[in-house]
């Protein structure tokens, strides 16, 4: 299966996005170039996550992929959100942009099918700890608890009782 760089058709932004008698007359060209700039800004926030190109997409991302579509697509044709008109599409925008921020954090999955994860530990042997880089100067080592005393603002933390004087 070639992998895929555009998440959404202009038959999934007719089901997802946009009435079909708001397309009359767009040109097909405009709307290819919608669906291709939405699917970057998703493989913006993607690529933190997932090894890109996708081998498949999900429904989850098809669908907010053909939302940041229809509102770039009617934005670009006149749409104005702020005159006052229905802000559906604007509404669609900002909940897809959410969501793909929680993908984004790894708080939400994007549904894909066959991809694999590039996240914190990629590269790893299962089971694999990851790798931290911290300073013994915070009371701790490789293998735990120093007990080296930390010295923050006249307090001494870190001690085996807790604070000087316990």
């Amino acid at each position: 299966m070639p992998p895929i760089t555009v998440y959404a058709t202009e038959d999934d932004l007719r089901t997802w996005g946009v009435n079909e008698s708001a397309l009359e007359g767009v040109d097909p060209v405009d709307i290819a170039t919608a669906l291709q700039k939405a699917s970057d800004i998703a493989a913006g926030y993607l690529e933190s996550q997932y090894v890109l190109p996708l081998e498949a997409v999900g429904g989850d991302l098809n669908m907010y992929t053909t939302w940041i579509a229809a509102y770039l697509l009617m934005t670009s044709i006149g749409y104005a959100p702020d005159m006052g008109q229905d802000n559906q599409f604007k509404q669609r925008y900002d909940e897809a942009i959410k969501w793909l921020t929680k993908v984004k954090g790894g708080m939400a999955s994007a549904g894909t099918v066959g991809a694999s994860t590039s996240g914190p530990g990629s590269g790893q042997a299962a089971g694999a700890r990851p790798l931290v880089i911290s300073s013994s100067q915070r009371g701790y080592s490789s293998r735990g608890d120093t007990g080296t005393p930390v010295v923050l603002h006249d307090l001494v933390i870190g001690g085996r009782g807790g604070f000087v004087g316990d």
